[in-house]
């Protein structure tokens, strides 16, 4: 390892390269942009389940916030992240909520750092090209969780410290429905290791087996990932932007760019790839077809992808030349990256005292959530706004929001249809429907106008109608 491919911390944090200096600035704005991830439709249902749990001291797995799947089966596989959610926001509003959510991005950027090998230049160089495929991702939802869980089984897995994974799987199981992706990254080793390190198979087998039955220690036993296999067969993820398959979004295009730049270069150098460097290629062998049916997969896969990119790009003839760094100094560049650091800090406390609309913390606004609380029941909603309903007008069950489980997949299909037509006669008869709450696009809700139903509240984000 030469000092270029040193990865210690002290490197980037006292920098003596202008090469150094910029992979800092880079991991420092990435970890900025991580202050600004959004509150989201999910965020304020998860809210609302912690709140439920530290209130009745019970993980309950039924629906309780609407009237339409009110007492149905719930897997609620996050009941972890709600209850720490919960606790930071009691404690210290979104902010600390959102200090929380950064914890695990922060995580999941800094160890996909330390997996990438190579000087820094390459290493922020290549971090800033993947940036757009998870940062998109970024939002105030329990999903945050995975990507430091798969950065951090990967780290393990490559460290072979594999004590460490039924630990991992355990805490993670109870956070994140997607531990299931850990389950396909532990098999992927397990075959790594058959084919091509017979002597490490009866540890690496042990360990998988042992994080395997770690995910049963949670409310919903085994079941967990047998619900999450079962739930990709529902029929109504056709509506849901984040199940749809990569490159319908066109920030998932990269994606593709990035399959493209690997696999040649796997195959290239297939003669003279490391052990570290198969395994990589197993995990995301594994791992690439998930991320191009569903889109939700794509960061997974990138801190798979991109630590394996890194180092096959080093055996590209001149590459380490082309990225190598100049000559250090003989002191530290400290105050560049002090200076960096206080007008970090300064932008975040600035949009955080005064809750800007890119982080969405406030949704809806207290004349909202009185004339919603003031409908005569049952009401309907948008599958998009069902959340923020549950959390600031906790008394008005909801029609549906984006948990999904609690619903029967044809339920939420007939609630998309009604709404890209129209058509809302025959649903609003069936469920005696007296007030509808539904963002300004809605066609159901440009409807109802048009039909006499009266307007009690209308804003840029909200419109609750009532019967005439």
């Amino acid at each position: 390892m030469t000092p270029e491919d040193d990865s210690r911390w002290a490197h980037l944090l006292r920098p003596r390269t202008l090469e150094a200096l910029a992979a800092c600035f880079i991991l420092l704005s990435f970890a900025t942009l991580a202050a600004f991830m959004p509150a989201q439709n999910d965020t304020w249902w998860h809210l609302a389940a912690g709140r439920r749990i530290a209130e009745t001291r019970a993980i309950e797995l039924a629906d309780h916030f609407s009237w339409t799947a009110a007492g149905h089966y719930w897997p609620n596989h996050e009941w972890l992240t709600q209850l720490l959610f919960y606790g930071a926001h009691t404690l210290g509003g979104m902010p600390l909520l959102t200090a929380a959510a950064m914890v695990f991005v922060v995580t999941g950027v800094l160890l996909m750092w330390q997996l990438m090998v190579g000087p820094p230049l390459l290493r922020a160089i290549l971090l800033v090209l993947s940036g757009p495929l998870f940062v998109t991702e970024w939002s105030l939802r329990p999903k945050v969780v995975t990507l430091a869980g798969v950065a951090l089984t990967l780290t393990v897995l490559v460290a072979r410290r594999y004590a460490w994974l039924p630990l991992i799987f355990a805490v993670w199981a109870n956070m994140h429905g997607a531990v299931a992706l850990g389950v396909v990254a532990l098999a992927a080793a397990c075959v790594h290791a058959l084919v091509h390190d017979r002597a490490a198979v009866p540890r690496v087998w042990l360990a998988s087996l042992l994080a395997l039955a770690a995910t049963s220690c949670t409310p919903l036993g085994f079941s967990i990932v047998s619900d999450v296999v079962l739930s990709l067969r529902r029929e109504d993820y056709r509506y849901v932007t984040e199940w749809q398959p990569a490159g319908v979004e066109p920030w998932t295009w990269g994606f593709f760019v990035l399959v493209v730049a690997v696999a040649p270069l796997v195959w290239r150098f297939r003669a003279l790839i490391t052990d570290r460097d198969l395994l990589l290629t197993y995990v995301g062998v594994a791992l690439l077809p998930l991320a191009v049916r569903y889109s939700r997969n794509i960061p997974p896969f990138s801190i798979v992808a991109m630590p394996l990119l890194s180092s096959l790009l080093l055996r590209v003839e001149g590459a380490r030349l082309l990225f190598r760094s100049g000559k250090p100094r003989t002191t530290p560049l400290t105050i560049p990256v002090a200076f960096a650091g206080v007008v970090a800090a300064a932008a975040v406390t600035f949009a955080w005292s005064h809750r800007l609309d890119v982080l969405a913390w406030d949704p809806l606004s207290r004349p909202a959530a009185e004339a919603i609380g003031a409908c005569p029941p049952p009401i309907y909603n948008h599958f998009d706004n069902g959340g923020p309903i549950i959390w600031f007008v906790p008394g008005q069950p909801v029609f549906i929001d984006s948990r999904q489980h609690p619903y029967q997949a044809s339920f939420v299909v007939e609630h998309f249809e009604v709404e890209d037509s129209g058509n809302y006669r025959p649903l609003f008869e069936r469920y005696s429907i007296r007030c509808a709450v539904l963002p300004p696009y809605s066609k159901v809700g440009h409807a109802l106008v048009r039909d006499g139903w009266r307007v009690t509240y209308r804003d840029a984000s909200w419109v609750v109608a009532v019967t005439p």
